[in-house]
């Protein structure tokens, strides 16, 4: 029996190191790609923000961007964090189970024909993937000039250009059918179904607003900060956020 339990714990290690870790850099494309058994995204180059989700059995989803930004009173410019192309990225973790990943970077502003930079403000995202649960957790740090004056509009926010979104649970109620246009504005968790998807973004504070007439953001999920008036001192907010193909709920 001893020799029968060290057999199965030799073939659990050497099962345990052959499989390949969560993440993979592809030299080719400049990006990581991050592999979750059944999801998968993408880290490009320089980009503050994970890209490209895919879930097995319903395929990629809507094209996404994170609409993170922040205002200097003092001119009323708007920065915005998805503009920068030179955000420095560090593996935390890398293994069969688990991405983690650090995100370095500058709020930007399309000052044509240059980008502007922000250089006082610094953002630290730090995304978390794990093997089998699609989706992610983040932590947003933003560090800047201690007695600034700077006003975040929102941090951790998804924009999507499709509406995939037509029924929506708040904490406690039912599923119900979306209101166009109504800002859901709720505690702890949201849910947004879909067709094919469905989103779950879980934090302290979630905004999610669905508007099919809108031009670009036609759904947007905020798991961040919202409307908040900054010092410049160190502030944070963590989320996370959970995807499913909607016949798995």
């Amino acid at each position: 029996m001893k020799r029968l339990l060290s057999v199965l714990c030799l073939l659990a290690c050497c099962l345990l190191f052959s499989a390949e870790n969560m993440g993979r850099f592809d030299a080719d494309s400049a990006c990581w790609f991050v592999d979750g058994g059944n999801y998968s995204c993408r880290f490009f180059e320089g980009h503050m923000f994970p890209l490209r989700f895919t879930l097995a059995g319903a395929g990629e989803m809507p094209r996404c961007s994170f609409g993170d930004n922040i205002v200097t009173p003092s001119d009323k410019k708007n920065w915005r964090l998805n503009l920068d192309r030179r955000a420095k990225l560090k593996v935390l973790v890398n293994t069969p189970e688990e991405f983690r990943v650090e995100l370095t970077g500058k709020f930007c502003r399309d000052a044509r024909p240059k980008m502007e930079v922000l250089e006082e403000v610094t953002a630290v995202y730090r995304w978390t993937f794990r093997r089998g649960r699609p989706g992610f957790q983040a932590e947003a740090i933003l560090r800047g000039e201690s007695g600034g004056r700077y006003r975040v509009n929102q941090t951790l926010c998804m924009d999507w250009r499709e509406t995939f979104i037509d029924a929506v649970r708040r904490p406690g109620e039912e599923k119900k059918p979306v209101t166009a246009n109504k800002y859901y504005d709720v505690r702890r968790s949201l849910v947004f179904y879909g067709p094919r998807f469905v989103v779950t973004a879980k934090s302290p504070r979630v905004i999610g607003l669905v508007s099919p007439d809108a031009w670009r953001n036609k759904v947007m999920l905020n798991a961040g900060l919202w409307g908040v008036d900054w010092d410049g001192k160190e502030l944070s907010r963590s989320a996370e956020i959970e995807f499913s193909a909607a016949n798995n709920k």
